[in-house]
């Protein structure tokens, strides 16, 4: 049985919510900016179709982190911007650094086989 499509789709997973939330303290984006960003920033190591990002944004949205609007491009055709609340900010720190300090105990082990 193999088990390296089910490892990296949970770290994925684990992680998406704190990259969407970096990529919007940088600026407002709408989902495909961020599916881009996300996939040329990490070399490919978070590739998403811009539909599997809208589960994490609606989560974040209920739960104040995150605003949404919607702006026309062309025509009737919109596109909908998230936009990192105070709140979220506020949040994304804090697991900004629990983030960090996890990942400096998982170094910290990892390094047995150096």
């Amino acid at each position: 049985m193999s088990y390296e499509n089910t490892i990296g789709e949970n770290l994925r997973f684990g992680i998406t919510e704190m990259l969407i939330l970096q990529l919007l303290s940088e600026e407002d984006k709408y989902v495909y900016q961020i599916a881009q960003e996300l996939e040329t920033r990490t070399n490919g190591a978070f590739s998403f179709k811009a539909v599997a990002l809208y589960l994490p944004l609606y989560r974040l949205v209920e739960r104040g982190l995150v605003d949404e609007r919607k702006e026309v491009v062309v025509g009737k055709r919109f596109r909908r911007y998230y936009h990192l609340k105070e709140e979220g900010a506020m949040y994304f720190e804090q697991v900004k650094k629990e983030y960090l300090l996890m990942a400096a105990g998982v170094d910290a082990i990892m390094e047995w086989d150096k």
